[in-house]
């Protein structure tokens, strides 16, 4: 059940890479929450396993475009990736 919830939230989180991407960006607060929660679900597997570390890029990636304006591929590829971890989840 943990895992389908963590997987919905790396769809999500795909949806909001691809709206950055597109230069939709959502509100400055919604991009801190979101980076935040990547950030701690790539904690709790303490960076041992590849999906840890796409979890705390998308995180770092959604906290660093509040600042500055990053390239829109740069987005997509993070949203393909995180998409398909988040789809994997549910299998």
């Amino acid at each position: 059940m943990l895992m389908k919830i963590l997987g919905g939230l790396d769809i999500l989180g795909a949806l909001i890479l691809i709206l950055v991407g597109a230069g939709i960006a959502p509100g400055k607060t919604f991009l801190i929450v979101f980076g935040a929660i990547f950030i701690l679900k790539s904690l709790i597997g303490f960076l041992q396993d590849v999906g840890s570390w796409i979890d705390i890029s998308c995180g770092i990636f959604l906290l660093i475009s509040i600042l500055i304006h990053i390239p829109s591929f740069v987005a997509f590829i993070l949203a393909f990736v995180l998409a398909q971890k988040g789809i994997f989840s549910f299998m």
